[in-house]
């Protein structure tokens, strides 16, 4: 008996370290939507320690038109519905960061409802690298726009239209094309910083060659 006993504590030992180390944020809630347990890396993503989120509806930490969609994310997860979702939520600090959500349902041996896993990560950096990248590529398709009509009055009547649109297909595509490469090594970049960062300089360094070379073949073009 006290060896089978030995044995559960190792076990829960093993889990504790391992659910520490997964670099997410890990919480349990209850068939009542109480929060009955967290990991250290979701105290650290919401600000707030352990006894303060501990005992707390799920939904008390939102507010508004999020707090609904959480609200309706947890009726789902009653109904044994499994889901992944963004939302937004401030921290104890007053900070809004934004939350990619790993929801799966908990049931007991009768296969009832008992309560709930999710898996969270702050998304806030990369969803605002995104943004701006949105932005560029706006700004870049504005600037295609005003130099291919500074071409079309250069060059009116002479295969003007036909030579306007051949320009645009080949300057868009080619700014789309590196900056979707970009967005793509930026991401490889954030998942092996800590782990290697000396492939994140890489990758640095051979995104910056590409931009360089991105933005001579534009001007060439232009």
């Amino acid at each position: 008996m006290v060896e089978k006993i030995d044995r559960v504590q190792e076990l829960k030992e093993k889990y504790r370290v391992l659910v520490e180390k997964i670099g997410e944020g890990l919480a349990i809630y209850d068939k009542n939507m109480v929060v009955t347990f967290v990991n250290n890396k979701m105290c650290e993503i919401v600000g707030y320690n352990k006894d303060e989120i501990l005992g707390r509806r799920v939904s008390s930490f939102f507010a508004g038109e999020n707090k609904k969609k959480v609200g309706i994310e947890l009726v789902g997860r009653t109904k044994g519905k499994s889901s992944h979702y963004s939302v937004r939520l401030k921290t104890k600090r007053g900070k809004e960061i934004l939350l990619f959500v790993s929801g799966v349902p908990l049931f007991d041996r009768n296969r009832k409802f008992n309560g709930s896993v999710i898996v969270v990560s702050d998304i806030t950096e990369r969803k605002q690298l995104e943004d701006k990248l949105k932005e560029r590529t706006i700004e870049l398709e504005k600037e295609v726009n005003k130099r291919t009509n500074l071409l079309v009055d250069l060059y009116r009547g002479v295969a003007v239209t036909e030579e306007r649109n051949r320009l645009a297909r080949e300057i868009h595509d080619f700014c789309t094309q590196t900056l979707v490469s970009s967005i793509l090594k930026i991401e490889l970049c954030e998942k092996v910083l800590d782990k290697d960062p000396e492939r994140a300089k890489r990758e640095l360094v051979e995104m910056r060659k590409m931009l360089t070379k991105s933005i001579k073949s534009n001007r060439d073009i232009i």
